[in-house]
């Protein structure tokens, strides 16, 4: 039986990705048009800044540390930045220090407001003006609400539970030669993309369907790990193989989006923007509501849908700020009670936020 369900969340993928192309059969070309300019276009920003920000994380953790440690009253704003940076890595640094005592709580509640995840870099590489404007928000809401729950709070730091330790799941890998073969796929379909006369259609078309099955075999056979420990993450030589792993599960989220998205209207004819339009008030509470689910994924599909003009930047807001990432999971394995209770801290000014935008764009 356990073994069985292992399988579950293979077959379910698997699943996924069969009836997205039962729905588009008669529509295959269109289908592969959309995979394949998502699969170039955001492939490779999503690529390259996840290098940028890994190798920026990996060289910077122990300098970072020691600084939120030695500065307690400026650990707020430096939570609060580590959160906004695209990705969870940053936000995983102040869960996990918060969990061992070294930051405050209210330092733990700002950096879970400010992430928004993996669904930021698609934010940035579709609507680079608006995903300013919303790390802003974002900021200034974490900044104000980590103080204040820092105020109200009768114990600022955790104490850590004796005899146990941050034990996180088992570290998703692949061999380095696979990772420089994605990678070095990725970067021959952008330039057949940006330069189609080099060579001929067919040999194009080839070199981006291996690239788009070797990116949904990604998703579906490993999943991106945020929760490693302090010092296996400093450690970690595999910074390229924890890349493209992490690209392969965000483009195939952006995928999903877009594929939900066409495939909702395909079935019913149904106008998801007229629809948001007729019951605008309920919109951030949903999408608010929807950021409390753990990981990446359902937020990356809130984004799509903003990207594509289905929901207003009231809801991007709402779900931006309730949304824990894979930030929470640390927090949730040493201290659980002190982690719902700062979901739920993030949860209040994502309604509270969210309305105030809704009402000032109407």
């Amino acid at each position: 039986m356990v073994k069985f369900r292992a399988f579950i969340p293979y077959f379910a993928k698997v699943s996924a990705i069969a009836l997205f192309c039962f729905l588009f059969k008669n529509n295959l070309n269109d289908l592969y048009q959309a995979i394949y300019d998502s699969y170039i276009g955001i492939g490779m920003f999503v690529a390259s800044s996840l290098l940028v920000i890994y190798f920026f994380e990996h060289y910077t953790k122990n300098a970072m540390i020691r600084f939120l440690i030695k500065h307690q009253k400026l650990q707020v704003p430096v939570a609060t930045f580590l959160g906004v940076l695209p990705g969870c890595g940053g936000a995983i640094i102040v869960v996990t220090n918060y969990s061992r005592g070294y930051v405050t709580f209210g330092s733990m509640v700002a950096t879970l407001v400010a992430t928004m995840g993996d669904a930021a870099i698609l934010l940035i590489q579709k609507k680079p003006q608006m995903a300013l404007l919303l790390f802003i928000i974002v900021s200034i809401t974490a900044i104000v609400t980590g103080y204040l729950v820092d105020f109200l709070s009768k114990e600022k730091f955790a104490k850590p539970k004796e005899g146990t330790s941050l034990i996180p799941a088992r570290k998703s890998t692949i061999p380095h030669f696979v990772s420089y073969f994605w990678i070095g796929l990725l970067g021959v379909n952008a330039i057949f993309y940006f330069f189609p006369s080099l060579v001929r259609e067919i040999t194009i078309q080839s070199f981006a369907i291996i690239g788009i099955l070797s990116t949904l075999f990604l998703w579906i056979f490993k999943n991106p790990n945020h929760s490693c420990t302090q010092s296996s993450c400093i450690a970690c030589s595999d910074t390229f193989s924890k890349v493209v792993i992490e690209s392969g599960f965000i483009i195939s989220w952006i995928l999903i989006g877009i594929l939900t998205y066409q495939s909702i209207f395909l079935l019913t004819q149904f106008d998801i923007s007229k629809f948001v339009q007729t019951n605008i008030y309920y919109i951030p509470f949903v999408a608010a509501v929807i950021g409390l689910i753990p990981g990446c994924g359902p937020q990356i599909v809130i984004t799509t849908f903003y990207v594509n003009g289905a929901v207003p930047f009231a809801a991007q807001i709402s779900n931006a700020i309730s949304n824990d990432g894979d930030a929470l999971m640390p927090a949730i394995a040493m201290q659980p009670k002190k982690a719902i209770i700062a979901t739920a801290y993030s949860f209040i000014p994502a309604l509270i936020v969210g309305y105030i935008i809704l009402f000032v764009m109407m």
